[in-house]
């Protein structure tokens, strides 16, 4: 058998298809696999694993065991944390680190990674499409060429490997919006209790998972906010119920074809109508006798209507219009935000706000008084604008008051956006104001060309009149038609 860090050899016995063994990795060796310009460049490539798809990016090729060289090197791990999270580690420490879940088991997906200059950018599909993560390196001198695909614990397989010159994928507003899409969500507190308010007893060893009565009752007709701590669930496999929740929390999961039916039962009981749809129409499509498959189950989005803004909550099947509503009547909230010094108290869910913002994230989890109680109070902020940001948090768009002032109020609102760690707002911000000031220049540009033009009349009048200055009166009435 070849040299796990021979992949031309590789190729050719397995007919194009890599498989790494645990705590391997195995370097490109062609020169065809290496970037043609050193720290540039982009490798796609298809992966199967159960999770840690792992690509190691260096300046020249490293051992087998790439965590044991003291050569500087990027790692960016696909499926980390059991298939939980993405991260980059520089030189073995993780830098950058997000909650998603990415590589399958059960069939090869395509990923592409392109670094330029110490700017890393991730997608799953076709190069420039389909990004995922974008994070960039205070170093930007690293010249990488070489590059390894190595894996953890489990064996990881490769196939239509190939390395590309660097090209500019999405446009800005694009990248901005898929960028702040993937990087938290409710992902992250999929079989997590932090904030559940409910657990579901599944199965005859009566496991409990937790849950969040704010995903089911946006997500689910059936469901109503319970005052019930636990719901009997005997008769359900644990697989199943898990797979239920993880297309609420994530818009995508998979489950042996055996238990497509029992699984459609849980989503009529509940009234997942999504699922349902997606179940039917993955079984009308099946071969009469094809034996025991994995059924892969994903969220279809629906275009966003005009004037709204690609929301963290877009690729999962929560009904936004019951999650706004929600909003507006202040019911089943779990914390109270007294913002400014003042008496305005606005009620939110901890769940919502911190699928949005890793800072307040920490506020609600870091073990500090401010994770134990119902009330905390964000100073240094005028109401109006923290309100702003609630609501483009449970509606994903911007609603703004028309005033003299939106100028002013949209700098606030980024400012804060900023604070709180919200990409999508900063840049909705960003547009929004944009727009503002390019009228307000429009309206100045077409005002100093109407004074330039009267400025001459006046100027030749008072010539003929023998005076120097035009007269003040004229002045006032150009600007007041203006005004």
């Amino acid at each position: 058998m070849p040299c796990p860090s021979d992949f031309s050899a590789l190729s050719k016995t397995y007919r194009n298809l890599l498989i790494v063994p645990p705590f391997e990795c195995a370097w490109l060796a062609d020169e065809n696999l290496r970037f043609p310009e050193p720290g540039r460049g982009c490798i796609t490539f298809e992966a199967c694993a159960n999770n840690d798809v792992t690509v190691v990016l260096k300046e020249k090729a490293g051992s087998k065991h790439y965590r044991t060289d003291k050569d500087p090197n990027y790692a960016i791990v696909f499926g980390s944390h059991r298939n939980r999270r993405f991260r980059i580690e520089v030189d073995g420490s993780t830098c950058f680190e997000a909650a998603a879940v990415l590589v399958s088991p059960s069939h090869f997906e395509r990923f592409w990674i392109s670094i330029y200059d110490g700017r890393i950018t991730v997608g799953k599909g076709s190069p420039g499409q389909g990004l995922l993560f974008e994070w960039a390196h205070s170093d930007t001198t690293r010249k990488v060429e070489y590059i390894g695909l190595s894996s953890w614990d489990k064996h990881v397989g490769y196939r239509n490997i190939s390395v590309l010159p660097f090209s500019k994928s999405l446009p800005l507003s694009e990248r901005i919006a898929q960028f702040a899409l993937a990087s938290g969500g409710l992902a992250q507190f999929f079989e997590r209790s932090e904030f559940a308010d409910l657990r579901f007893r599944v199965g005859p060893e009566g496991h409990l998972i937790p849950v969040h009565q704010v995903v089911l009752a946006c997500c689910c007709s059936k469901f109503s906010f319970s005052e019930m701590e636990i719901i009997n669930l005997a008769s359900v496999q644990y697989s199943v119920l898990r797979a239920f929740l993880q297309y609420m929390y994530t818009g995508r999961t998979q489950l042996p074809s055996s238990k497509l039916d029992d699984l459609i039962r849980l989503c009529e009981e509940f009234g997942l109508e999504s699922l349902t749809s997606e179940c039917n129409r993955v079984r009308s499509g099946w071969i009469d006798n094809a034996g025991e498959t994995i059924v892969n189950l994903e969220f279809k989005a629906v275009a966003e209507a005009s004037g709204c803004f690609i929301s963290t909550f877009s690729n999962i099947p929560i009904d936004s219009s019951k999650l706004e509503a929600l909003f507006c009547k202040g019911e089943n909230t779990d914390v109270e935000i007294l913002v400014g010094g003042s008496e305005f108290v606005m009620k939110a869910h901890k769940l919502i706000l911190s699928a949005w913002s890793v800072p307040l994230l920490k506020m609600f989890t870091n073990g500090m008084w401010e994770s134990s109680t119902t009330k905390i109070c964000v100073r240094d902020v005028e109401p109006d604008v923290f309100l702003a940001m609630l609501r483009f948090m449970y509606c994903g768009r911007l609603v703004l008051c028309q005033n003299d002032e939106l100028d002013s109020f949209l700098i606030s609102l980024l400012i804060l956006a900023d604070r709180f760690g919200i990409p999508l707002l900063q840049h909705a911000c960003s547009l929004k104001l944009i727009e503002v000031l390019s009228k307000e220049l429009c309206y100045y540009e077409h005002l100093a060309q109407h004074l330039q033009q009267h400025f001459f009349a006046c100027k030749l009048g008072a010539m003929q009149n023998g005076d120097l200055f035009c007269p003040a009166y004229a002045w006032g009435n150009i600007v007041g038609a203006y005004s």
